[in-house]
Parts: C-alpha cells; structure tokens; sequence
C-alpha cells in the first residue's frame, strides 16, 4: 500500500500499462501478470469496441509519461555537452551505529553551473534552468535520509 500524500514516481503510477515501440509507433501494452481471472476488473473497450474511460486515461498518462521522458533525455545530454555532471557518492550515518553508502550516480557541479550561468555566450533555456535550480534544492533533502521513520506500535 502507498502511503497518501507521498511522491509515487510517474515510472511506477503507470503500472500496469507501458509502451512498446516498433519502428513507426507506440503501442500501448499492459503488463500480462496484473491481469487477473476473467470476470474481474474493468473492461478495456466499450460494447461498440471505443476505447474504454480506463484506457484512454491510461493512453493520456502514457503519452505525458514518454513526452518527459524524451525531454529529461534532451536535458541530460545538455548536462553531459557542457559536462556538468559529477559522479557523487553519499555516506549516510544513520545516528543509531548504522551507516550506509550510496553511489552509482551523478550530480550537476554547482560551480561549472555558476561558470556556464556567468557566461555571455552561454545560451541556457528557462526550463533546464528551471530544472538545474530544483535540483540544488533537491540535494538539500539529503539530510532527511538520516532521520529516522516513525516506528509502528
């Protein structure tokens, strides 16, 4: 069960529909394992075979979800062009004698950002800005992964 009011990614609230490509499309596909015994769970088409409510909400979502996606790739490259990007690694003390260490990902380096911003040259767009700015606040949560959850009683 998700809990209300947490962030579910769009990777996950697609579930269980997901797009195939072929050449030409996108085909939209729903994952065989979540189907379940006949009888059960919403019909797919309508008596006239129109597309059902279900399915065209899912379609929509898809679209949106792979419309971004095709963008955070743009964006990357653009972070990997002007080499932005930094490996990073986190050690996390968990204040309980615990501790962990993350890595296996990468970072935009705040100062080449600052170099490229000061830049007369540098043309960057609003929404990487945009974007580049979220993530500096984002990497501020990084203290939230040491605090620690509420225990169930």
């Amino acid at each position: 069960t998700w809990t209300i009011g947490k962030y579910i990614p769009a990777y996950v609230r697609r579930y269980p529909f997901v797009f195939a490509e072929n050449e030409e499309n996108l085909i939209l596909c729903i994952e065989s394992e979540y189907i379940g015994e006949p009888g059960e769970g919403q019909n797919l088409f309508e008596s006239n075979s129109e597309q059902s409510q279900i399915i065209k909400t899912a379609l929509d979502f898809c679209k949106d979800y792979q419309a971004a996606m095709l963008q955070t790739a743009d964006f990357i490259a653009f972070l990997k062009t002007n080499n932005l990007l930094v490996d990073q690694q986190v050690n996390i003390d968990m204040g309980n004698g615990e501790a962990f260490s993350l890595g296996g990902f990468s970072i935009i380096n705040r100062d080449l950002y600052n170099e490229l911003e000061d830049d007369k040259d540098s043309t960057i767009s609003s929404a990487y800005r945009s974007a580049m700015h979220s993530h500096f606040v984002s990497m501020s949560s990084w203290q939230n992964f040491s605090t620690p959850l509420p225990t169930a009683e």
